[in-house]
């Protein structure tokens, strides 16, 4: 009596099936993601947007310039630093670039975050 064979193609079929499992338990898990002690986008956001309500800067007299974004690279030059704030936050992610003053203020604080709404 002869035994249960898989034919070749099974096993490759099977092995293909597994690599994409791993793949998309990798993404699911945030293996390709923003990396060990980065933030997102939506993340970064709100804890600006919190900062920047509790330090009283939300109406149109606040500058965004002011309000950090740790674990977020808001400037887009690839690193974590004091340069990364809301204002570029805003200006690199909302459309608020190339806006000076009041508008810049109102794109930012207003639109971005919601103050006054």
């Amino acid at each position: 009596m002869k035994g249960i064979e898989l034919p070749i193609n099974i096993l490759v079929i099977i092995a293909m099936a597994v690599i994409v499992l791993l793949g998309l338990s990798a993404l699911y898990m945030g293996g390709f993601g923003q990396g060990a002690g980065g933030i997102g986008l939506e993340s970064a956001k709100s804890a600006a947007c919190q900062q920047l309500l509790r330090s009283g800067q939300c109406g149109n007299a606040g500058y965004p310039g002011t309000i950090k974004t740790p674990g977020f690279d808001a400037n887009k030059d690839g690193n974590l630093d004091d340069k990364d704030t809301l204002q570029a936050l805003c200006e690199n992610y909302y459309g608020c670039s190339g806006k000076t003053g009041y508008d810049f203020v109102e794109c930012c604080n207003k639109r971005v975050c919601g103050c006054g709404s």
